[in-house]
């Protein structure tokens, strides 16, 4: 008289959503910023009952951001007429951002239940590219120590100013392997009805949170023996900013990504487990 309603559903769908991602690090030159960032990708999943197991292929474009500490330069120099003068810098509100893209390949499982799911697993990925830019706020001033009683500052004619923006960027090399382990939470919706003979697509709407446990330094950048600030002198202040995570002024400190965001993802079934011609993994003990 009864008759078991366990079946699988396949699905494919595609996937989108905006991330806020931050770097972890130890270096105290730095303090984490908010930064921005999206993602794409195609999905397959495979559904029985409630269980719920999720692959794919997903791009991501993540760009973490860095404020760094305020920093002074200084150069001891001969002015046009040969007096000797020291030439100051101050460097403020300086934020170094680093914008990567990645290729991801998630294995999640999960279980949904009215509507509600939830989603954890592991993310295997391959940095493809990455660039930095650097950006901050230069003023300038000439110190001639005994000479006068005060820097000379704000005379644009003599290399003199104050604060103004300057800005560097760079490619940038990245280790080649991530691992991200994360979770998804949301809900699920049908975009039409369902009946015996439809089975529309659904979508899903929900907050994820992930951690790449490894580090997304090169090997090289350890070994670099760039600062992270390196003024020219040769015509007035210039200044040419390396991200610090490709600077000496790194030392040894591991990197780490921590992204959350939302996302939204529109699945569509390959079989209508509906259809009358379904064959489902039962036998029926009476011909309804």
């Amino acid at each position: 008289m009864m008759c078991s309603s366990l079946y699988a559903q396949n699905f494919v769908g595609v996937e989108v959503g905006g991330q806020l991602p931050f770097m972890k690090d130890k270096i105290s030159l730095t303090s984490s910023k908010v930064g921005f960032g999206g993602e794409v990708g195609f999905v397959y999943e495979w559904h029985r009952n409630h269980f719920m197991f999720q692959t794919g292929l997903q791009y991501a474009l993540v760009c973490p951001q860095l404020r760094i500490e305020d920093q002074e330069l200084e150069q001891a120099m001969l002015d046009t007429r040969g007096v000797p003068f020291i030439y100051r810098g101050s460097m403020a509100e300086r934020t170094d951002r680093m914008c990567a893209g990645q290729l991801l390949l998630p294995l999640y499982i999960g279980g949904m239940w009215h509507g509600l799911y939830v989603l954890a697993g592991v993310k295997l990925g391959v940095n493809l590219h990455a660039k930095s830019v650097q950006k901050a706020q230069l003023k300038t001033a000439g110190d001639y120590i005994d000479r006068y009683y005060e820097w000379l500052e704000n005379m644009p004619n003599h290399g003199y100013h104050d604060y103004l923006p300057v800005k560097s960027s760079h490619s940038m090399q990245l280790s080649l392997i991530d691992i991200r382990f994360g979770g998804e939470l949301g809900y699920a919706f049908n975009l039409g009805p369902t009946n015996r003979r439809t089975q529309p697509p659904m979508m899903r709407i929900g907050l994820f949170a992930e951690y790449s446990a490894l580090d997304m330094r090169s090997k090289e950048s350890y070994q670099s023996t760039t600062p992270r600030t390196q003024p020219d002198y040769s015509q007035y202040m210039s200044v040419d900013m390396t991200h610090i995570y490709a600077s000496q002024d790194a030392q040894a400190s591991p990197a780490n990504l921590i992204t959350c965001g939302l996302r939204v993802t529109v699945l569509f079934p390959l079989r209508n487990p509906y259809s009358s011609n379904y064959n489902y993994p039962c036998r029926c003990l009476t011909d309804w």
